[in-house]
């Protein structure tokens, strides 16, 4: 199963690729976003409905290029990482469970990146997509802590770190 998450989280990468024009320019949103952290732009307006997670999100690229397609393939590979990230806790809870039962994170994850808005946002500076993959995360972690016996710490650190993730993304 762990196996089959991983290459749904790579599948879904290649999908992207596939799928969605890497040479597209910046859309609004991603200029204010990207333009915050970029060192030889101007900073956009930065209005209410917008979260400083965004501009986080993308820092690691845009402070050291302009380049929209290296944004974009960085985009693509961290969505693929936060996909296997999003379901691994969900390995633990239907391992437990056992049998065919341990196959449905990879289903279902294979499920979540064919919907044709987590393919669309895949490679954008939107936080919807970001969002789901973080939420459904600390939502399995949430799960894992309360079915498991003697769960420890790590879950329970791992769910503080998914749900302040998400109010950085959209408060």
């Amino acid at each position: 199963a762990h196996t089959a998450l991983i290459a749904v989280s790579v599948a879904y990468c290649l999908l992207v690729v596939w799928r969605t024009s890497q040479s597209m320019t910046l859309q609004y949103d991603e200029v204010v976003y990207a333009s915050q952290v970029a060192r030889e732009a101007p900073a956009a307006a930065f209005s209410a409905p917008r979260a400083r997670g965004m501009s986080l999100l993308v820092a690691p690229v845009v402070v050291i290029t302009e380049s929209v397609l290296a944004l974009r393939l960085y985009l693509v590979v961290l969505a693929g990482v936060l996909m296997y990230l999003a379901f691994r806790p969900w390995l633990a809870v239907f391992g437990r469970i056992g049998g065919r039962y341990v196959y449905v994170p990879p289903v279902a994850a294979g499920c979540f990146a064919t919907l044709w808005l987590t393919v669309l946002y895949g490679n954008l500076a939107y936080p919807n997509v970001w969002l789901a993959f973080v939420l459904l995360a600390g939502a399995g972690y949430v799960v894992r802590t309360v079915t498991e016996p003697a769960p420890g710490w790590a879950p329970v650190i791992a769910i503080g770190i998914a749900f302040a993730a998400a109010s950085l993304i959209r408060p």
